[in-house]
């Protein structure tokens, strides 16, 4: 969820045991542009979630399709977990410690409704605040999932593991010029499906309230790469296709 300065962001931690020792969690987003010339330095600060929300119809007043957020914009608990200082020259990977929320999230699994990420303005209510609010971050559904938002824990003894916005939801098949998704049944209701080109560019989206275990789509789109995602019970995956 966009919208400003603010981005919403949840990570489905239900996988990991309670009882499992977390030594490290590293919350990470991708910068990629700004609005028009202005890179401003700036600060950014994280902070945890205080209320559930609904990816699909969750906007900058609603916090799903028939609740309201208490405060627009989203509701959050202060204070910051963490803080990452921008030198306003750059695009990159931003990150964020944030290991003793997540080992909560883990313990409660009732607090966990993922993270929030703003900044304070430079200069409240002048022009000038809009040039500093206004930065791109990709999304769970960029082109390019490696540059997805992520959530990188470390436990005792292993290695690192990387829990993104996905779940196993759906197999791809293509047909001619159509694409067949077969979905786990389980997660075959209230289906949001998005395709977009490599630009990020959104070129399909419906969403599906009972398609039942397979759904095709047409592809009337030029040769090229394109990402396809689902997105149903708060879970979301992608899959690459290539068209001729």
């Amino acid at each position: 969820m966009f919208r400003e300065a603010r981005l919403a962001v949840y990570f489905n931690l239900s996988s990991i045991s309670q009882s499992t020792t977390i030594t490290e969690a590293v919350f990470k987003i991708y910068k990629y542009g700004n609005f028009s010339i202005y890179w401003n330095a700036n600060t950014f600060y994280l902070y945890k979630m205080s209320q559930k929300w609904d990816e699909n119809s969750a906007d900058w007043t609603k916090r799903n399709s028939s609740a309201n957020w208490t405060t627009a914009g989203g509701d959050f608990i202060k204070p910051e977990l963490a803080a990452y200082k921008y030198d306003g020259n750059s695009n990159g990977w931003f990150t964020f410690k944030v290991t003793n929320a997540v080992i909560e999230m883990i313990k409660n699994p009732s607090t966990n409704y993922g993270f929030m990420v703003l900044i304070k303005d430079m200069n409240p209510g002048s022009i000038e605040e809009w040039y500093n609010v206004l930065t791109y971050f990709h999304s769970s559904e960029a082109a390019d999932t490696s540059l997805t938002p992520r959530l990188i824990i470390k436990k005792t003894g292993t290695a690192i593991v990387e829990k993104q916005h996905t779940n196993n939801l759906f197999q791809i098949k293509l047909i001619g010029n159509l694409v067949q998704l077969n979905l786990v049944e389980k997660y075959s209701k209230n289906v949001k499906i998005t395709i977009t080109d490599i630009a990020g560019k959104t070129v399909f989206r419906q969403t599906f309230e009972k398609p039942g275990n397979s759904v095709i789509i047409p592809l009337p789109f030029s040769s090229g790469v394109y990402c396809i995602s689902v997105s149903a019970k708060e879970l979301q995956e992608r899959k690459k296709i290539i068209l001729y």
